[in-house]
């Protein structure tokens, strides 16, 4: 694929990129260690999360959440910073590195999971993975902001960057914020309706 290809490529140019993808296994590589522990349970909720930080925000209702028994908790990594702070504080979850965004290799992850619920927490919005995880369960952004960057940038990226954003949530089903401000700019400036887009915090949403 392009995307590996370009990524062998970068890893002699960078050393960041390197530690990024060298312990990142294929979709198939997985799936069968996947399957084999879904089928231990009645259902399954995963999380998405950049990094560290996203998964400290998420962490409340992760082990809410985990406390069911009949219910395995999955958390998805973009980035090996969130692997390596859940391996040096001997986090009890169980989690993956994102696998390129391929429909492909989403479907093999998610046919062995079978999720019936994924958060993303805060900003982790891929096509791919927002495609296939919509054939698969429903979809729950928690946590979600204004982005930082809103009002800085030339007028044409902006308006760019909040239609692709915009087109991006169609595939979610909830979005859920912590302010009134929030919740103002994803109803007004991305067209989501009020019965889409809650006030709350990411612990008060359980996989019911």
């Amino acid at each position: 694929m392009l995307f590996r290809s370009l990524a062998r490529i970068a890893t002699f140019v960078s050393d960041r990129v390197r530690d990024q993808l060298k312990d990142r296994k294929s979709a198939s590589e997985l799936a069968i260690h996947l399957a084999s522990q879904r089928r231990q349970f009645d259902s399954c909720v995963v999380f998405f999360c950049s990094s560290a930080g996203e998964y400290e925000q998420a962490k409340p209702l992760i082990k809410r959440i985990a406390k069911d028994p009949t219910v395995l908790c999955y958390v998805i990594f973009f980035s090996v910073s969130g692997a390596v702070f859940a391996k040096a504080r001997n986090e009890k979850i169980n989690w993956i590195l994102a696998p390129s965004d391929d429909v492909f290799e989403w479907g093999t992850i998610f046919a062995a999971l079978r999720p019936s619920i994924v958060y993303i927490v805060r900003h982790e919005l891929w096509p791919a993975f927002l495609w296939t995880a919509s054939q698969w369960s429903k979809i729950v952004t928690i946590n979600a902001v204004v982005p930082s960057l809103l009002g800085r940038q030339a007028e044409w990226k902006e308006s760019l960057n909040l239609f692709t954003k915009a087109w991006l949530l169609r595939f979610v089903d909830f979005v859920c914020v912590v302010s009134q401000t929030d919740k103002d700019f994803f109803n007004r400036h991305l067209g989501l309706s009020e019965e889409k887009v809650f006030i709350t915090r990411s612990e008060e949403h359980t996989s019911e």
